[in-house]
């Protein structure tokens, strides 16, 4: 034990090796606090850059299914809020006809993968004039930038959206 070869070990007499351990400890942690605030704490702010309220506006122009029957186009405007770069927003009240939420995380870079839940309206804006109050989701691709965002169903029937900054 001790200090084998020159090399200072744990249990190692020599004082030199104390003072060298001891200093190392020191060194370590502060290394990682470095690594911290120069890797971790600008991807945290950059998660964070699209947090605050935001205006939706969800566009569906019409839609012919392949029977014929005609949806008629509707726009939902609605507030959403992002914090911690989670998007939460809803349109209507919940559990109720024309209810829809859209839910998700925003990357760092801007992009999204939005999911809506909803709640059909009425009929004749309802692909194939589905009866009211049947339950739906899809899923949204979206792209933030600083103050916008634009976004488009995946899927089925085309909807658009844009998001504004407030």
């Amino acid at each position: 034990m001790g200090n084998k070869g020159g090399r200072c070990t744990r249990i190692s007499a020599n004082p030199f090796c104390r003072r060298s351990m001891k200093l190392v400890f020191p060194i370590i942690v502060i290394t990682f606090a470095v690594l911290n605030l120069i890797l971790v704490q600008p991807l945290r702010a950059a998660s964070n850059a699209f947090d605050g309220s935001w205006a939706v506006t969800l566009y569906a122009p019409e839609y012919k299914d392949p029977t014929g029957v005609v949806a008629h186009a509707f726009t939902f405007q609605f507030p959403a809020h992002v914090k911690d770069g989670v998007l939460h927003g809803e349109h209507g009240r919940r559990g109720q006809p024309a209810w829809l939420e859209l839910d998700g995380k925003i990357d760092p870079d801007g992009s999204a993968l939005l999911h809506a839940n909803g709640i059909t309206g009425q009929r004749e804006y309802n692909i194939g004039h589905t009866e009211v109050g049947k339950p739906y989701a899809y899923d949204v691709k979206a792209r933030f930038k600083e103050k916008q965002g634009t976004g488009e169903r995946v899927g089925g029937r085309i909807a658009k959206l844009t998001f504004v900054k407030e």
